[in-house]
């Protein structure tokens, strides 16, 4: 062979290599791209799992908050109960004052209209004392005297 031959040969072979080269380049870079896929499924998977327990979180922040605003909503009945049960406390406590105030001048009046005719009948009575007392004493004279 001639070395022309021969540098055609080389060169033939040597184009040969290359083509390995780049095939065994091709599928290292499937392997790598493979690889790089696996990792992305697995990543997808935890992401998928993560969504699953935030919407499991979700539903059970979701249920908590249902029991919130129906406890909300009974204390804003209770509250609107209490309001309404003050206004009616209120009003019967005026009513009450309004009837003792009207009351209590009269009662006062009727204390001072009795201690009056009390003081009166003390008086009376310290002159019937006084007449029974004199008539005690001229009972005894006469008594002694007779």
């Amino acid at each position: 062979m001639t070395m022309e031959e021969k540098m055609d040969l080389i060169l033939e072979k040597s184009e040969k290599i290359d083509l390995i080269l780049e095939k065994m380049v091709k599928v290292d870079m499937i392997d790598v791209l493979i690889e790089k896929t696996d990792k992305l499924e697995r990543s997808l998977n935890v992401v998928q799992n993560d969504i699953k327990e935030l919407r499991q979180e979700q539903d059970n922040t979701n249920k908590t908050l249902s029991l919130v605003q129906k406890d909300i909503k009974k204390l804003k009945d209770d509250v609107k109960e209490l309001k309404q049960d003050h206004e009616s406390m209120n009003r019967t406590l005026i009513l009450i004052e309004d009837d003792t105030s009207n009351k209590i001048p009269a009662l006062f009046d009727g204390y001072s209209f009795q201690q009056k005719h009390i003081e009166e009948d003390e008086k009376r009575l310290d002159v019937l004392e006084k007449e029974v007392d004199n008539h005690s004493i001229r009972i005894s004279v006469l008594e002694q005297a007779n």
